[in-house]
């Protein structure tokens, strides 16, 4: 099952300076350390994209309160899309096997109709503001299709606690 939750709060923050600033971010803080001739999605930061925005943390945070949900974030991360490219889509999950509960979410930065497909046919209709939430061992994948503007996700990986 995939959850969402609107963060009504969100938008204020969602600029197209802030939007830059997360695109700044992704370039100075690439994904790993074989950037750019790494396999995987080219265009995603580090993992550690909450610790320069706590925005995300706020917002998820108080956003899982409102559905008594109870978790720490152990990585977020920025996957980027540039206007004209086509999204590198494969399917993959985020479960780390560590013998606990783990969900993933992520929210839509941008304004986009590009979704996310999951293994259970259910397609994202992505809605800025809000987060989507499920458990980390389902299988998804972006759509794969060429981006007509920029598309910036943030995505994130978390421990249930309790």
């Amino acid at each position: 099952m995939i959850m969402e939750i609107e963060d009504k709060d969100f938008s204020m923050n969602n600029t197209s300076v802030f939007k830059e600033q997360i695109v700044d971010y992704q370039k100075k803080n690439p994904c790993c350390e074989y950037y750019p001739t790494c396999t995987h999605p080219k265009h995603q930061s580090d993992s550690y994209l909450h610790k320069s925005f706590n925005i995300f943390e706020d917002s998820l945070y108080n956003s899982l309160l409102t559905k008594n949900i109870k978790a720490t974030i152990t990585h977020l991360w920025a996957f980027v899309t540039y206007k004209n490219q086509v999204i590198n889509s494969m399917w993959h999950n985020h479960y780390r096997d560590n013998g606990k509960e783990q969900l993933t979410a992520l929210m839509y930065i941008t304004d986009n109709n590009i979704g996310t497909m999951f293994e259970n046919n259910y397609v994202t209709k992505p809605e800025l503001n809000k987060w989507y939430l499920w458990d980390s061992k389902l299988n998804h994948k972006p759509l794969e299709t060429e981006t007509k503007e920029t598309r910036i996700v943030i995505s994130t990986g978390l421990e249930v606690n309790g």
